[in-house]
Parts: structure tokens; sequence; C-alpha cells
């Protein structure tokens, strides 16, 4: 799926760590700590969903936009419409 909310910036250690590993067995595994996995939530932007299976997939990238979203505008107030013309995100953010 190739939209703004299914992208994720890992580095090559944690790349290489989660390889095949399912999202939320990998994201128990490397925070058990409550407070690192918030953390890391919140600064990768991922929703605090029930769950992170598959079947609810779209749920998730629904929400993660939605958060995205959030954060651009309020990084860019004033040229938030620009952005989204320019760089043909219309269908993605608004």
């Amino acid at each position: 799926m190739n939209r703004l909310a299914n992208l994720q910036v890992l580095d090559s250690l944690k790349n290489n760590e989660k390889a095949g590993t399912a999202f939320d067995k990998w994201l128990d595994a490397t925070y058990p700590n409550a407070t690192d996995r918030g953390d890391y939530m919140r600064t990768h932007f991922i929703p605090n969903e029930e769950s992170f299976a598959f079947e609810h997939f779209l749920d998730f990238i629904k929400d993660r936009e939605s958060l995205l979203k959030k954060k651009i505008k309020e990084a860019f107030p004033s040229d938030f419409d620009a952005i989204v013309s320019t760089y043909a995100l219309t269908d993605k953010l608004n």
C-alpha cells in the first residue's frame, strides 16, 4: 500500500530486528515497558489501537493518517493546503 501512513522509518538495527515479525509482537518484545512503548508510538505516530492484527490494517492506516495530518497542520498551519496540492496528497490527507 503506497500511502503516507504505511511508511515507517527504522534504523538498520531495528529493521533487522523486526524483519518478518508481526508488528504487535515486535512492539511488545522491543518495548516491554509501557512507558517506552507509549513514547515510541507517539514519536512514530502509531495510533493506540486495540489490535494491530492484519484484519484491522485499514483502520490502523486511517487512524495513523489522521495523526499525521494533525501534525502536518500544526507544523505548517498556513501552508497545509499548498503542501497537499504540491505533493498530490489530496486523496491521502483531505
